[in-house]
């Protein structure tokens, strides 16, 4: 079959939830986000579709935030002709994966914060402005952050008091993780919390911890993130706006695109 028809299925076969096919140009179909979300890509059915031969199927990388409208892959044939069998497994593979990309969209969690006390009125005024902008881009509501004293009482009680008043997801600013007996970590004990991942393999941010508190996930943001664009806690933060569980192997899969810089910012 010629190339635009086969192109045309192509690019019908490989959407998923969340994408759609945004228009041919120059040989190339185009698939675009229709929501605010996660990109996904089905990578292991990606790469068979990409070894047949005469296939294009290009993307993002997986777990980029995307805005809608944003193309997220282009496809295109690339003989003139191509057998319509091609086509047919192309199908087929597309349709057991539910599309090779989609685009999971955020989910308007109620978020509470917790500081240290000894953050001046100038750092607590940046911290809140970075946290509310991020917290609003994807859907959510921050509630007023919550500054907790030195003792493992008073960590605790603020942690309780933003579970109390509806927190989905916790985060933890200011803690010395290189310190066990901050009183951060005493007082996820106090609560029952526990620690999935301590530390991250990737920079700025090695030092971000994730805790699980029945079923509300603990973000401890490392201190640079608090004020930086790009940190670990920048990868850690969409996924759990998907409702995404995010523990060891999870962090640990960071690694992989973990030297962050600035174009890594959402």
């Amino acid at each position: 079959i010629h190339e635009e028809e086969a192109g045309k299925r192509l690019a019908a076969a490989v959407v998923g939830d969340g994408v759609e096919v945004k228009g041919y140009s120059e040989g190339k179909w185009s698939l675009a986000a229709t929501r605010r979300g996660l990109s996904r890509v089905r990578a292991d059915a990606l790469l068979r579709v990409n070894a047949l031969p005469g296939i294009t199927v290009y993307t993002l990388f997986d777990g980029l935030p995307v805005e809608p409208g944003e193309a997220v892959a282009r496809c295109k044939i690339t003989p003139l002709v191509i057998p319509e069998s091609t086509i047919e497994t192309i199908e087929r593979l597309a349709g057991e994966a539910k599309g090779l990309l989609a685009v999971e969209a955020f989910r308007p969690l109620t978020v509470g914060a917790v500081a240290r006390e000894s953050l001046d009125e100038k750092q607590r005024a940046r911290f809140e402005k970075s946290l509310q902008a991020k917290i609003a881009w994807f859907g959510g509501r921050l509630l007023p952050v919550r500054y907790a004293g030195p003792r493992v009482e008073d960590v605790a009680r603020e942690l309780g008091d933003l579970r109390a008043t509806g927190a989905e997801v916790l985060i933890v600013a200011g803690a010395s993780a290189l310190d066990p007996l901050d009183p951060v970590f005493g007082a996820l004990e106090r609560v029952g919390a526990r620690m999935d991942r301590h530390g991250a393999p990737a920079h700025p941010g090695s030092l971000l911890w994730i805790a699980r508190w029945d079923a509300r996930p603990l973000v401890g943001m490392p201190s640079c993130g608090m004020f930086s664009e790009a940190t670990t806690f920048d990868l850690v933060l969409p996924r759990l706006f998907t409702g995404e569980r995010v523990g060891n192997l999870e962090v640990a899969a960071l690694g992989h695109g973990g030297l962050l810089s600035r174009d890594s910012a959402y």
